[in-house]
């Protein structure tokens, strides 16, 4: 088995063993650019997406060397990339990213990049999440900034959250919500629906705290749920399914004391209602 790590030097390296010593070998396959995602085959072939100088590149190792592409050009003072790279039931890889205010999407055909774009807009929000189903249908969850008003010559910033899917050669969207602070990651559950989670600002001015919210699709709207009423939310985390399709979620709570350590609480939905726990509080990474 091997195990692949992204460096910061941009290397992709893999252990090997010498009598009980551990070394690390290092593969060179690119230079000056930024890693947005690593995903690994079942024949553990890993799959590299990275931002380069000229725009959106994807790298994959065929045994001896590494095969490198440019997915997109950048645009003309365009802001970064963002993007991720997923798997389908044949092993394919499916792209969701940005380029400038656009969100795009490539898939490989087995010969070239099918490049489509999903949607567009004057501040489309760098971080998105891909997920494909047991029919190798796309969802992209993405977000855009939107300004309003908040007194004299002043406003604030919410988001936006969108969640785009493949239908029918066309992507069709749905609002998730329109007055979000933040959101995490979309799963699907074993029959393709949709989940996510995000994060609203207390109403109240001034204040710092926020509610974790949970969305499932029910094939015609959004059925939501509270999962953290009010709380200093440091990290929204992330949102997995068990295995019966019940929604677990792990995040960081940040205390109003500054003197005391952030802490790692997870929830899960018991029946009706969600219960959190905390992890991890006195450990130095939290301080």
């Amino acid at each position: 088995m091997f195990i692949y790590i992204i460096s910061v030097s941009f290397r992709i390296l893999k252990p090997g063993f010498r009598s009980a010593i551990r070394l690390w070998y290092s593969e060179f396959f690119f230079r000056l650019c930024s890693v947005e995602s690593l995903v690994m085959a079942a024949n553990d072939t890993p799959h590299v997406l990275y931002e380069g100088w000229s725009g959106l590149a994807y790298a994959t190792w065929n045994g001896s060397n590494w095969i490198n592409q440019i997915i997109d050009i950048k645009k003309e003072h365009s802001s970064d990339s963002f993007g991720v790279v997923a798997l389908d039931s044949s092993g394919n890889p499916h792209i969701a990213f940005t380029n400038g205010a656009e969100v795009k999407y490539a898939s490989w055909t087995g010969s070239n990049w099918n490049i489509q774009t999903v949607d567009s807009y004057s501040s489309i929000v760098g971080k998105l999440w891909l997920a494909l189903d047991s029919n190798n249908t796309a969802y992209i969850l993405y977000s855009y900034d939107v300004h309003i008003p908040a007194g004299q010559d002043n406003y604030r910033t919410i988001e936006e959250v969108k969640l785009a899917k493949m239908q029918n050669s066309t992507w069709s969207t749905l609002t998730v919500v329109s007055d979000a602070n933040d959101f995490g990651n979309v799963v699907l559950d074993s029959f393709g629906n949709p989940y996510v989670i995000y994060t609203l600002n207390n109403a109240e001015p001034g204040s710092y705290n926020s509610s974790i919210v949970y969305a499932s699709w029910d094939g015609s709207a959004w059925v939501i749920s509270t999962v953290v009423p009010e709380a200093r939310i440091e990290s929204i985390g992330f949102l997995a399914l068990d295995s019966h399709n019940n929604p677990h979620i792990a995040y960081i709570n940040s205390p109003s004391d500054p003197r005391e350590n952030n802490s790692l609480e997870y929830a899960s939905l018991i029946g009706k209602a969600w219960i959190s726990q905390n992890v991890d509080t006195d450990s130095p990474l939290l301080k």
